[in-house]
């Protein structure tokens, strides 16, 4: 039998944002989820993603579509325990009375609404920090734009069981490359030379490493970029006012 310690936590209530086209940078969390549609409780949420390490849990309301027909649609309403490191962008806060449905689990506990979420944070664990240096010479360069259409770093290569940093940057060195970036968890790019980027912000590059949730691994269209240093051109410079 497992039994899972919950230590005290925070709350806040996050909006959650999302298009008719929904996107893989549209979840506030990201990093695990189940759900639920009769038995979902706070408590239940925060020992699922105690149990999987990771440091938030949310709860929030969401409906499938199970049913249609020429005169009617019939919707399923499910509650959702949401898993993650670090809040996702577009996620931002929002009034925790904007959090109200109830769980489906129990009544009396509110477990967000639609297109909100309320967020737990265990107080005892601090969020991952990106290393500066790593083994093999690499150094930290910093968060970069990417996308599909003009990628960064020309080459992609898979990482069996999930990436980690430092499985991915062996990976490169292996192959003689002087760039290296994680990006969206688990996906890991190489180069010598840098495509159109632009630098952004350490708080886009916080999805955690498939392989290692201790970790960060970029974001949606984001870039933790590593350099060995072994070429001489330097990454875009962030231009300032």
């Amino acid at each position: 039998m497992l039994y899972v310690r919950l230590v005290p936590v925070s709350r806040q209530a996050i909006k959650l944002t999302r298009s008719s086209s929904v996107s893989r940078g549209a979840r506030t969390l990201n990093a695990a989820s189940y759900t639920s549609s009769d038995s979902l409780t706070v408590e239940s949420c925060l020992a699922f993603c105690a149990g999987k390490g990771f440091r938030l849990a949310g709860v929030e309301w969401n409906s499938e579509c199970s049913t249609f027909s020429s005169t009617s649609i019939s919707f399923v309403a499910y509650r959702c325990a949401v898993c993650d490191q670090a809040v996702q962008s577009p996620g931002a806060p929002t009034a925790l009375s904007e959090c109200s449905y109830p769980c489906s689990g129990d009544a009396s506990q509110a477990c967000g609404a639609g297109n909100r979420i309320n967020i737990y944070a265990h107080g005892e664990s601090p969020a991952p920090a990106v290393p500066q240096s790593v083994s093999m010479h690499w150094e930290y360069v910093g968060c970069y734009t990417d996308n599909v259409s003009s990628r960064t770093l020309s080459h992609i290569f898979q990482i069996p069981g999930g990436a980690t940093i430092e499985f991915c940057l062996a990976t490169r060195s292996m192959h003689g490359f002087a760039y290296a970036g994680l990006e969206f968890g688990d996906e890991c790019f190489c180069g010598n030379t840098l495509g159109s980027s632009t630098k952004a912000a350490d708080s886009q590059c916080t999805m955690a490493c498939k392989g290692n949730i201790k970790q960060f691994c970029g974001g949606p269209d984001r870039l933790t970029l590593y350099n060995t240093g072994a070429c001489q051109e330097q990454p875009p410079v962030e231009e300032r006012p």
